[in-house]
């Protein structure tokens, strides 16, 4: 009897722990990029609850161009949110400028509450342009879902 109930508690011991920690990492990322183009996406992600709005932070943004040689500021971005479903479409929720820049000033975008689901977000446009041979690079960028 003692070792059925020890067996039982270890295995439901093993089997919480993994949940706990998945549950933790829920919530928002945090990376940097260098060298984007329009077109490129960020990591996929999971939202499993439909308890907060979809939210994108930058920071430190700056690029570099073939014509002009150097490290220039960034004045805008459109990024986009998608949701990235496997079985159809990717379903689009619309792009924002984001006026960035070289500096520690944190530029925010609000997509509002999408639901459960797997997303991205995609780079459209970096200075009200698509097709700019600009490379984006950025010194942060967090998503908060």
């Amino acid at each position: 009897m003692y070792v059925r109930c020890l067996v039982l508690v270890l295995a439901l011991t093993f089997m919480t722990v993994p949940m706990a920690s998945a549950a933790n990492a829920e919530g928002q990322w945090t990376s940097s990029f260098s060298g984007w183009l329009p077109g490129m996406k960020t990591r996929v992600w999971e939202n499993k609850a439909n308890n907060a709005s979809n939210r994108l932070e930058m920071k430190k943004c700056t690029f570099t161009t073939e014509r002009a040689g150097g490290s220039l500021t960034a004045n805008s971005v459109h990024m986009e949110l998608q949701r990235r479903d496997t079985w159809t479409p990717d379903e689009n929720y619309g792009q924002k400028k984001m006026n960035c820049n070289k500096s520690n000033t944190l530029v925010k975008q609000d997509w509002g509450k999408r639901g459960k689901g797997r997303f991205s977000y995609v780079l459209r446009k970096v200075n009200g342009t698509v097709n700019a041979p600009d490379h984006l690079h950025c010194g942060f960028i967090r998503a908060k879902f």
